[in-house]
């Protein structure tokens, strides 16, 4: 933690402590993305090379451009009004009398 860190707490603060699985999974994040790329092409060399039917050619390798493009718009729409959304939920922890503020904990 940076000293600025732990000045604006005004205590001792613990290191943030990572268990072995925690480093290992961040480790293993990059070889995912790497293994995806391996196994999708290994997935359309298999089908390019025993199928001669181009229309399944097609279908395999155009549905995940097909998806990400589908999804694009959805995930614009719901940035652009994620700040509706933030008010209509502020409104409703205010009927439920929710407070929302944030609260200091002093600590001696």
């Amino acid at each position: 933690m940076s000293s600025k860190r732990i000045e604006s707490y005004n205590r001792p603060v613990t290191p943030d402590i990572e268990s072995v699985g925690q480093f290992y999974a961040k480790m293993l994040k990059g070889y995912v993305g790497i293994s995806t790329i391996v196994a999708y092409s290994t997935i359309l060399w298999r089908i390019f090379t025993t199928t001669s039917n181009s229309s399944t050619i097609l279908i395999v390798f155009i549905d995940p451009i097909v998806i990400i493009l589908v999804f694009i718009p959805i995930s614009l729409i719901i940035e652009m009004r994620s700040s509706k959304i933030n008010a209509r939920v502020d409104s409703y922890y205010k009927k439920l009398s929710i407070d929302t503020t944030p609260k200091t904990i002093k600590i001696e």
